[in-house]
């Protein structure tokens, strides 16, 4: 790695004692913007959050949200390109306060 100090890598040590695997839903958010046909869209719908802070997605034809999926090739081509991506050395370093 180019640094000692990754900022993902320590944001992800700081979430939770290593080595852990969870859903990255945040990355997944970013990538999706920049690489949509990396992931299968559901059908058009509604999402609600209750009290708790759960959602709730309900299939409705005039809905602004949907579900993404990605099947087990796409999942290995995302994981690959977000390590990829997350690990490289920036053009420009980061700036640590």
């Amino acid at each position: 790695m180019w640094t000692a100090h990754h900022p993902v890598v320590d944001a992800y040590e700081c979430y939770k004692k290593m080595p852990y695997d969870r859903p990255s839903w945040d990355i997944l958010s970013a990538v999706c913007v920049i690489h949509p046909d990396m992931f299968k869209v559901g059908p058009a719908g509604e999402i609600t959050v209750n009290d708790e802070g759960m959602t709730t997605f309900v299939e409705k034809s005039d809905g602004k949200s949907a579900t993404l999926s990605a099947d087990k090739s796409q999942v290995e081509t995302l994981q690959d390109y977000i390590v990829t991506e997350i690990t490289k050395q920036p053009k420009r370093p980061y700036c640590r306060r």
